[in-house]
Order: C-alpha cells, then sequence, then structure tokens
C-alpha cells in the first residue's frame, strides 16, 4: 500500500506545483496528515464529565443499598435508625472486646434483619405444627427431624443476611489493618458476632420445635449444643473465601458470574464443614464403641473435638487478613 501512495498520480495542480519530479511523498503527506488530523478533532470527544456522572450514579445506588439494606452493607455505611439499644462494653480481651462490641452495636441497630432472619428460620417448623396433629407421635418426631434439617439450610442460605464480620467491612479494611491488634484476635472480634446471632436465631427456631412437637431427646440437646462451635466454623470459613476471594454483594442486578461464585463457594463452605463435622463425627463413633456404647459421652467427644476445629481456624482467618491488600484486593 506504502509503495502505491509512493507512486500515486498527482492531478491536482496546487500539488502539482507542491511536488518536483519524481517525489509525490510530501504531496501525498500534505493531503493525508490534515485529514487524519481532522478526524482525530472530529472524532474526539470529552469522556471525564460523561465518567464522573456515571461514577456519582454508581456510588449513589452504593450508598442507597447500603442504607437501605438491599446488600451487603459496610460497618461505615450502616444505619442505626430508631432503634438505639447498645450492648455494654465487654472488656478489653487482646482487642477482641471492642471489635466485638463495634459489630454488634451496628447488628442490633439493624432489628429489622434480625426479626426477618428469625421468621425465616422459625417459619418451618410453625407451618409443620400447623399441617402435623400433635396426636401423631410418630410423624412429630420425624417431622422434628426435619425441621432440624430445614434450620440448618436455611441458615447456610441466610448467611449474606449477616455480614457483621469482614464482609460487612470491606470499606474499612485499611482501618482494620492499622489497628494494634494480633490478626487472630481481630478475627475472634469479627467471628462472634454473626457466629452469636446465628446461633441465637437457630436456638430460637428449634425453642419452636421444641415446644411444638413436646419433644426433647438426646438429638434435640446435641443440636442445639452444636450450634455454637458449627456457626463459628461456618462463618470462619465463609470469611476466609471472602479474604481470598473478595467481591461486593449488590442487590437488585442479576449477574452469571456472581451466581455462579455463590455456588461455587456454597460447595467450598460445605466441604469446610462436612471436613470439620465429618471429624468430630468419627472421633464421637470411636468413643461410642470403645466406652461402652455410652451416647451421651461420645456426643460430648464430638462436641470437644468441634469446637478445636472451630478455634484451629481462626490463625488462618487471621493469615488470610494479613495476606490481603488494600490497594489491590479491595473491589471497586
Amino acid at each position: 500500500l506504502w509503495e502505491k501512495l509512493r507512486h500515486w498520480p498527482v492531478e491536482t495542480p496546487l500539488l502539482r506545483r507542491l511536488a518536483w519530479p519524481g517525489q509525490h511523498t510530501l504531496a501525498i503527506y500534505l493531503v493525508h496528515q490534515p485529514v487524519l488530523i481532522g478526524l482525530v478533532f472530529a472524532l474526539d470527544a470529552s469522556y471525564l464529565e460523561v465518567a464522573s456522572v456515571s461514577s456519582a450514579r454508581r456510588f449513589a445506588k452504593l450508598q442507597r443499598l447500603g442504607g437501605g439494606g438491599g446488600g451487603i452493607r459496610s460497618s461505615g455505611t450502616r444505619k442505626m435508625g430508631r432503634f438505639r439499644f447498645r450492648p455494654p462494653e465487654p472488656p478489653w480481651w487482646g482487642g477482641v472486646g471492642p471489635n466485638f462490641w463495634r459489630q454488634m452495636t451496628g447488628a442490633l441497630g439493624d432489628p429489622g434483619r434480625l426479626a426477618g432472619v428469625v421468621l425465616m428460620l422459625a417459619s418451618m417448623p410453625i407451618v409443620m405444627l400447623i399441617v402435623i396433629p400433635k396426636a401423631d407421635a410418630a410423624k412429630a418426631e420425624s417431622i422434628s427431624y426435619v425441621c432440624m434439617g430445614m434450620i440448618a439450610w436455611l441458615s447456610i442460605i441466610l448467611s449474606f443476611l449477616m455480614p457483621y464480620d469482614f464482609r460487612g467491612d470491606i470499606d474499612l479494611m485499611e482501618e482494620l489493618k492499622v489497628l494494634p491488634i494480633r490478626s487472630d484476635r481481630l478475627a475472634l472480634g469479627q467471628l462472634l458476632t454473626p457466629t452469636l446471632l446465628a446461633t441465637a436465631a437457630q436456638a430460637i427456631a428449634m425453642g419452636v420445635v421444641i415446644a411444638g412437637f413436646g419433644r426433647f431427646d438426646l438429638v434435640s440437646g446435641s443440636f442445639l449444643a452444636f450450634l455454637l462451635p458449627v456457626n463459628f466454623l461456618f462463618y470462619a470459613v465463609e470469611n476466609l473465601l471472602f479474604l481470598w476471594f473478595p467481591s461486593r454483594v449488590v442487590a437488585g442486578s442479576f449477574d452469571v458470574m456472581a451466581v455462579g461464585r455463590q455456588v461455587l463457594f456454597m460447595f467450598a463452605k460445605g466441604i469446610g464443614l462436612a471436613v470439620g463435622g465429618g471429624l468430630a463425627a468419627g472421633i464421637g463413633l470411636a468413643v461410642y464403641f470403645l466406652l461402652g456404647h455410652h451416647a451421651t459421652v461420645a456426643v460430648v467427644a464430638a462436641w470437644i473435638v468441634m469446637v478445636g476445629v472451630a478455634l484451629a481456624t481462626l490463625p488462618v482467618v487471621g493469615l488470610a487478613f494479613n495476606r490481603f491488600d488494600v490497594s489491590r484486593d479491595v473491589p471497586a
């Protein structure tokens, strides 16, 4: 193409005067350079104003979602509303207490969300109590076990309604980085609030099951006893995945990649719970057969193992927090 342009015949009288014999490059240059410069100026557009308007609109949407409860909100954007109850200040506990108090204060400032979680967990037992008559003892026993499974499953699904941990502090990670607290103690302070709130909501739902069906046996008692360590392990895995693969959850928008991410995270959390629960169950069964089929002793042994597995995740979450790079990993 360049060879053709070099030998392009100059037919314009003005350009013929500018070109000397055997040299048409100057004429071609004087033609196409002004044309290209004109196209550049014609196609140029001021994108800064459009980009700023779009960014302001997106930021306002995130602020509305944060203030109205549409998605996961950071601690810096939570609004207390009319409910002004504040929990008493706990001891220092090596830095665990203030962080736990901060998260619990933000959680209690949103009573509607907490009431919604309790209502959704207790809805299944209430429906079962209405449908199944109390006189049918066989059905009452089996349905009570079904309600336990539903409470556990709904708790996993509704975990996004308890963002009072690292997930809700995505915009405060820089401040958390400079706190004079060890990373494992900071992780403990972050995990206590969702663990206790989820345990309380599940215990209320389980109380409905026990009171409604009139059954409190070893299975029901074990279910209540394992709520605290299992929830702690669950939210530890949840925060660990978040620190490794941080993202914002925005309600009101459908994203195939976000749905796929949540599905993968669900499998990962299920694997983490299966590993911890399987280890506790295996040791509990071993104790059961070795000590002469004492079910209560086996349950206590399994509970101790479950507590140990849950607490063992604290250094891992703390290490993930230490490796979290605020300049790189905070999502836009």
